[in-house]
């Protein structure tokens, strides 16, 4: 849903399947035991970034809210 999501958008985004590189995997894991959560870490794990490291922002799973605060932002910045 959240690929659906950024391309109705026009949005942009890099789709990395964690399924196929287990450095991919074991990171997410480690980001998601880190945020605190315990199991399976709910996907997509979505990375916010606007070329900052001290804003970068994530989280797990589809949340329409974030993509709209972060997506639409980055977007309008690079139109801007």
């Amino acid at each position: 849903m959240t690929k659906t999501w950024l391309t109705k958008k026009g949005i942009p985004f890099e789709t990395i399947d964690a399924t196929a590189d287990e450095n991919v995997a074991d990171s997410i894991r480690a980001i998601a035991e880190a945020d605190g959560m315990t199991g399976r870490p709910t996907m997509p794990y979505v990375q916010y970034s606007a070329g900052d490291p001290e804003t970068d922002f994530h989280w797990f799973g589809f949340i329409p809210a974030n993509l709209e605060k972060y997506a639409t932002t980055i977007t309008e910045q690079k139109a801007a």
